[in-house]
């Protein structure tokens, strides 16, 4: 579903983040006069309305994140029925309309996704598309037929004479949308809808708005924080915080002594219901393993679907360390590596040896005594170029390492 903070703050970067467009109807395409009054995706004529529509996964067909919602609005003014909260949810692929004569079929709100609660951005012109920016993307998993539940809750209403301030549609013979209109106690009328239990409706029709959904097939979670802080000599503790979370199993905490080469520490599930959250939610992780050395963190967000995204990275810096490695000399090397490791204590050492492209080409364990270490290490099978060489004490999670040149 991520920003994080060091001493600034920057943004989860999404693994194979892509988008796409399915139109369901055309939203510019002519319309019978006869169904302008088909009330989705949501009634401008009343000062308030709520309606549900179902649009079938086969008209869909694709999976992802639905980030943002279009339709084709026919009028020229929207200003006093641009109040939207919006929810999103899913019928059984066996339920393709709303059981005729019963108007109580709605789709639960609680078994619904709040996705928009606030005021639309209108285009600079009318007619024309009116897009919407979800606030909590949805995840669609293209098994189910998908249910659009808007609620237009803003007083006053769009209207004229011709009953022409419509949104374009598409006519069926299956009842895909069920409404409730009302111009609110104040004018006499029926009263508002209560969202946690839905009103009886007043009627249901077979068309239904055409509406463009805007798919991504990842979308970041919002990490509003993310610090690692030394917490003893041999433990740092990392805190983030989410602002929302949408199908969020948890983040799996990858620490590296290098910067480069990461590995999974620990894993934190999710604290949202469901994975689905709104909310600031805080977290923390103690690495208890972190040893006094530099280290560094990232954190690899999982969906409850496997697909993962990866922050960026936070440092804690080392203390004294409690051996050190002198600058390969000479250098280049020709046939033999030179190292000079001053230990403070006995200690076993790995050597790990890695080419421009991160590939282990030599890999050994020494046992190093208080003080000086002379380590002899034969490179002449290896080709000549720039290589690392890193020298890892694992019992205190401390590593050090330097650079040098094969001829």
């Amino acid at each position: 579903m991520k920003k994080i903070y060091l001493a600034f703050a920057f943004a989860f970067v999404s693994l194979g983040l892509t988008a796409q467009d399915v139109s369901i109807g055309d939203p510019e395409a002519p319309m019978d006069l006869s169904q302008q009054q088909y009330r989705s995706p949501w009634t401008t004529s009343y000062n308030y309305s709520y309606v549900q529509t179902i649009y079938l996964q086969e008209e869909i067909n694709t999976s992802g994140y639905i980030t943002k919602i279009s339709y084709f609005f026919k009028g020229t003014v929207l200003d006093n029925s641009k109040t939207l909260a919006i929810y999103m949810g899913t019928f059984p692929a066996t339920k393709d309309q709303f059981i005729p004569d019963d108007y109580n079929d709605w789709l639960k709100t609680a078994d619904m996704v709040k996705v928009f609660d606030g005021v639309l951005t209108l285009p600079s012109t009318l007619p024309g598309i009116v897009p919407i920016d979800l606030t909590t993307p949805y995840h669609y998993t293209n098994t189910d037929n998908l249910v659009i539940a808007i609620y237009e809750k803003g007083d006053g209403n769009d209207y004229d004479a011709n009953d022409n301030y419509t949104f374009r549609s598409t006519t069926g013979i299956l009842n895909r949308v069920m409404y409730y209109i009302t111009d609110g106690p104040d004018a006499d009328d029926n009263p508002l809808p209560d969202l946690d239990n839905l009103p009886v409706a007043d009627n249901y029709k077979p068309s239904y708005a055409n509406v463009i959904l805007h798919f991504e097939t990842a979308v970041p979670i919002n990490l509003a924080s993310f610090s690692a802080t030394r917490k003893d000599a041999s433990s740092n503790l990392l805190k983030w915080s989410t602002g929302n979370e949408q199908h969020n199993k948890g983040f799996e905490v990858q620490r590296a002594a290098d910067g480069v080469n990461f590995s999974s520490i620990g894993f934190v599930a999710s604290k949202a219901n469901g994975g689905n959250s709104n909310t600031t939610l805080d977290y923390s992780y103690v690495d208890t393993r972190a040893g006094s050395g530099a280290a560094y963190y990232r954190l690899n967000q999982i969906d409850m679907d496997d697909r993962s995204s990866l922050s960026k990275i936070v440092s804690v810096k080392g203390g004294e360390l409690s051996f050190s490695l002198a600058p390969v000399y000479p250098n280049p090397v020709k046939s033999s590596l030179n190292l000079l490791l001053t230990s403070q204590a006995n200690n076993n050492v790995l050597i790990e040896i890695t080419n421009i492209e991160g590939k282990i080409v030599h890999k050994s364990d020494r046992n190093l005594n208080s003080g000086e270490n002379r380590i002899n290490i034969n490179l002449s099978a290896i080709p000549a170029g720039v290589y690392s060489v890193r020298a890892t004490i694992k019992e205190k999670n401390e590593s050090v390492s330097t650079r040098f040149v094969k001829n």
